[in-house]
């Protein structure tokens, strides 16, 4: 097999596990890796990130004189987190 084919079959065999994700599998992927929500949403303790209350609310993201951002509890608590959000009002936050 030449490098060309072998090429190909290597990106239909990834594109075909791709497809194979769900939605929640995909967001799942991306918040624990390239968008790690957690570094700001996970409450930390000098040893790290609280991982018993992992994206529970983080503490204040302060820049002197320039701005102080709040990572709030983005758990899908109906009464403390994002859980009564609809789809629109998670993606605009999001975004």
């Amino acid at each position: 097999m030449g490098a060309v084919s072998a090429l190909l079959v290597v990106g239909c065999v990834h594109m075909s596990v791709a497809a194979a994700e769900t939605p929640i599998e995909r967001g799942r992927a991306l918040m624990n890796g390239i968008v790690a929500c957690g570094n700001c949403h996970t409450p930390q303790t000098p040893n790290g990130p609280d991982n018993n209350r992992e994206l529970a609310g983080g503490p204040p993201i302060v820049e002197p004189g320039v701005f102080k951002a709040f990572a709030p509890n983005i758990k899908p608590d109906m009464e403390t987190g994002i859980g009564a959000w609809t789809d629109a009002e998670i993606i605009k936050a999001i975004r």
